[in-house]
């Protein structure tokens, strides 16, 4: 007795292609964003050594690869010999461990 396997073939070339396919990576929502947004602005200000830290432009988001976004702080000095001066801190913000870690600009 002959079996019919095109049904089961079908199944199988069917599965191998859909395995295939890369899956699609879900966007995030406007409100996730907005907290990621708000979360690195105050890891960033509040590690920053400036007084009356604030952000100076966008947040530069990097690829998964680097996993880092990166903030510039500007503020001024505290130190009493700096006068008052501003300044201007590079913030990197680590996706990973949500950390936030600057160093000076000037």
């Amino acid at each position: 007795m002959l079996i019919n396997k095109q049904p089961i073939t079908y199944l199988l070339v069917g599965s191998t292609i859909l395995l295939s396919i890369p899956s699609v990576a879900m966007a995030s929502s406007p409100e996730a964003w907005r907290q990621h947004f708000k979360e690195v602005e105050s890891s960033c200000i509040k590690k920053s050594n400036l007084s009356k830290a604030k952000p100076d432009g966008r947040i530069v988001l990097f690829g998964d690869d680097v996993g880092y976004d990166a903030l510039i702080i500007k503020g001024h000095y505290p130190q009493p010999h700096m006068k008052n001066a501003t300044g201007k801190e590079l913030c990197l913000f680590n996706r990973k461990t949500r950390k936030a870690e600057t160093s000076s600009m000037d």
